[in-house]
């Protein structure tokens, strides 16, 4: 669905997110426990895709790397914002 390249991509998640990510992305990734309720996921992904499912899961999950990444996001939900203020 997305064109660009794949980068390497880093998320703090709950646990039960494990399904959504291999029905977006594939089952190319690995999972890290951090504790009880979060996991560590290191994926290569579009990064383009990556800020479309970061707002959808945003309550849930935090992207970690790359940094410009999370400013995608953040310029993304400011703009949504935007238009319900």
């Amino acid at each position: 669905m997305f064109t660009d390249r794949p980068e390497h991509i880093t998320l703090k998640c709950q646990k039960f997110l494990v399904d959504d990510l291999a029905d977006w992305f594939g089952l190319n990734f690995t999972v890290k426990e951090i504790n009880e309720e979060y996991i560590e996921v290191s994926l290569m992904v579009s990064p383009s895709s990556m800020v479309y499912w970061g707002v959808q899961y945003g309550d849930n999950a935090q992207v970690i790397e790359p940094v410009y990444l999370r400013e995608r996001i953040k310029d993304m939900l400011k703009y949504i914002l935007s238009k319900y203020e």
